[in-house]
């Protein structure tokens, strides 16, 4: 049973289009359930019986078609009300007390595609969403990005500041701005930096599924375009990649906030 705690807008909660017809609305949520179960999550942990609550209101139409109502009159609904409405189609007063029975006898139910009324007919675009890529695998890719980073920049620097007496900052902004070029120029000409190309994952836009526009880019990457700044710029890249790393969970359907500011996710291609 979920507590009465107010509630969300669903759409924005779990990163859904409110354009979207119900069935690709079920794949999403029905990918985001399996995500959680991959890492761990069991049924009746609050996040899944949230997606599970989401399901059977956005899938059912005549159901989502209230709620959009309601969220359009400014109806600011608790999850125990959105609890209930999902089994009964009626706001809390407006049920009768035998469906709220039936909703505490139910509310535990774990999410499952099989178990909505919506016939889901998973196409190529949604079925990618489940294989968004985890909290570790996104630390590892990143690792090993660095580590590449630093090989390439270190040969071009080197070949292009072959003068031994070169000024040093000379050679530091060098390679500091090599260094933003290899993401940024990966993300919107190859889809992904090579670590994750290597691993199989690529770097989209959440709506149209293709490679990042460059103020994408620039957006995702903000902590080490903010690295060129002088003096401060370092500090500020330091603080801001151990803030995103931190971001990338569950609660944000497995992106970081720099993923959400440029409306990206990291997926398996």
């Amino acid at each position: 049973m979920l507590p009465e705690t107010p509630a969300p807008n669903l759409y924005t909660h779990f990163t859904l289009d409110p354009q979207a017809t119900s069935n690709d609305l079920g794949v999403q949520l029905a990918a985001a359930d399996a995500n959680l179960e991959d890492i761990g999550y069991i049924p009746e942990d609050v996040e899944r019986q949230e997606i599970a609550v989401a399901a059977r209101i956005l899938c059912e139409p005549s159901s989502r078609a209230t709620y959009d109502q309601g969220l359009e009159s400014g109806r600011q609904p608790t999850w125990r009300q959105l609890e209930e409405f999902a089994e009964t189609g009626r706001w809390r007063t407006e049920a009768s007390s035998t469906d709220a029975s039936s909703t505490e006898a139910s509310s535990a139910e774990s999410f499952s595609p099989e178990s909505q009324p919506v016939s889901v007919d998973p196409s190529p675009a949604p079925s990618q969403d489940s294989q968004r890529a985890t909290p570790g695998n996104r630390v590892l890719m990143a690792i090993l990005d660095y580590i590449i980073a630093a090989v390439v920049v270190s040969a071009v620097v080197s070949f292009g500041l072959s003068d031994p007496n070169a000024h040093a900052a000379l050679v530091m902004g060098a390679s500091s701005l090599f260094t933003v070029a290899y993401y940024l120029v990966s993300e919107v000409y190859l889809g992904a930096t090579p670590a994750k190309l290597i691993a199989g994952y690529t770097v989209r836009d959440v709506t149209t599924h293709k490679n990042l526009t460059w103020q994408q880019s620039i957006k995702r990457n903000w902590w080490r375009v903010a690295s060129l700044v002088p003096l401060i710029g370092p500090l500020v890249a330091l603080v801001g990649a151990l803030y995103v790393v931190t971001t990338i969970g569950p609660k944000n359907a497995l992106r970081g906030q720099h993923d959400i500011m440029a409306n990206a996710e990291v997926v398996k291609k």
